[in-house]
């Protein structure tokens, strides 16, 4: 940001070379004639300077072009299908300079929602789960239904514990005892 502020009247150099503004798509126009139409592999290429900061084209073998404006963070956009000339290109390359401050603030708020993150992460690192007994004595209840209505049980005439219907009611008791709140949405 800091770049294209301080650059904002700078010329657009291409290939090393400033030239005044109205000569730009000629130019501009003559390198990407001279780029490939089909590539292999992704390849970037190095066009010039535009506000101080390095710009180039990135070439993909299956989809359009991108323009990339690379200073200390490298910012993409992608060129359409049907408008690839010295015009779009230029076009790209201002909104990539214009909306550095937006982009700014969008990764200072991700930034700031990660920290907190970390932060609750590292508050509940190491103590113990808050419903660590509730969900073990579910645990062996469920288990124990799942033995009482299979049919090994109902074979072998084993009546050891509870009934189903014993397990069914203590299962109920301990969900209505045990209300957990749900997680709080939030707020954006």
């Amino acid at each position: 940001m800091e770049s294209v502020g301080t650059h904002a009247n700078d010329p657009i150099s291409i290939g090393g070379r400033a030239y005044p503004r109205e000569d730009i798509p000629d130019i501009l126009g003559g390198k990407l004639e001279a780029l490939p139409r089909n590539v292999r592999d992704t390849t970037r290429i190095p066009l010039g300077t535009y506000r101080g900061l390095r710009f180039g084209i990135v070439l993909h073998p299956q989809f359009p072009p991108d323009v990339y404006l690379e200073g200390a963070a490298t910012r993409q956009s992608t060129l359409s299908r049907e408008h690839q000339g010295p015009r779009a290109v230029l076009n790209a390359l201002e909104r990539l300079a214009t909306g550095y401050a937006a982009e700014s603030v969008h990764v200072r708020q991700d930034l700031s929602i990660a920290e907190s993150q970390l932060r609750d992460y590292q508050a509940r690192l190491g103590q113990a789960f808050s419903h660590d007994a509730y969900l073990s004595e579910l645990t062996v209840l469920r288990d124990q239904l799942k033995a009482g209505l299979s049919a090994t049980a109902h074979d072998g005439g084993n009546h050891m514990g509870p009934s189903v219907s014993e397990l069914a009611v203590k299962i109920k008791a301990i969900k209505a005892a045990n209300s957990i709140e749900a997680t709080p949405l939030r707020a954006r």
